[in-house]
Parts: C-alpha cells; structure tokens; sequence
C-alpha cells in the first residue's frame, strides 16, 4: 500500500472509532436518568449484588447476545416483579431495555426504552 493510501485508510479509521466512541456516550447521555437517579441505581445494585447468582458481566453479554450493540447502562432494580437485572442498549438507532432474572439468567423483558 503507498504511504498516501495508507494514510487515508488510518484517518479514516481514527474517524470511525471517534464516531463509536462519540454516539456511545451521546446515547448513554441522552438516555440516561438525573445524577441523582443513577447514583440510588448504583447504590441500590451494590446492595443486593449478592442477591444475583448471575454477575452484571454475565448480564450484560446475555443481554447483547439478544440484541447487539453497545451498553450503554446496567443495574440491579426490583419494580414489583422481584429482583432484576436492566441492561440498556443502544444498536445505533434506538435503545432498547432488556431485562434479565438475576437467578438464572433468562431474559424476561426486551422493548425499546423511553
């Protein structure tokens, strides 16, 4: 490859993963709740992370399997249906919600969030 091809093909690249990087963190800051919210999500999953047989990592990668994507936020809730692992992701579109029982693993939820 001649210098002047090889440098288009590596700012070109530098341009892509920017724009990966870049949409990621637009995505996680469009979509994500107040300071304040995130931080009672935060404390609220390190409190019961030993409630959950399935670890956030494991969640996550069960979840992405299922819809492909960057995640762009995951934490423990319990909203009446008992304890639940919520994992956001964005696919470049839209982000989508999938919700995972931390015993097992199994996606119970999976919709666009709002």
């Amino acid at each position: 490859m001649q210098p002047r091809t090889k440098s288009v093909v590596a700012g070109a690249a530098a341009v892509v993963v920017a724009a990966g990087i870049g949409s990621a963190a637009l995505a996680a800051s469009q979509h994500s709740d107040s300071p304040a919210e995130r931080q009672a999500e935060a404390a609220y999953t390190d409190a019961h992370r030993g409630d959950a047989a399935v670890s956030q990592a494991d969640a996550e990668r069960i979840a992405l399997a299922a819809r492909p994507g960057t995640v762009v936020e995951s934490h423990l809730q319990s909203e009446g249906q008992g304890l639940r692992w919520e994992v956001k992701i964005d696919d470049g579109g839209r982000v989508s919600e999938v919700q995972l029982d931390p015993s097992t693993g199994a996606i119970v939820a999976d919709h666009r969030a709002e």
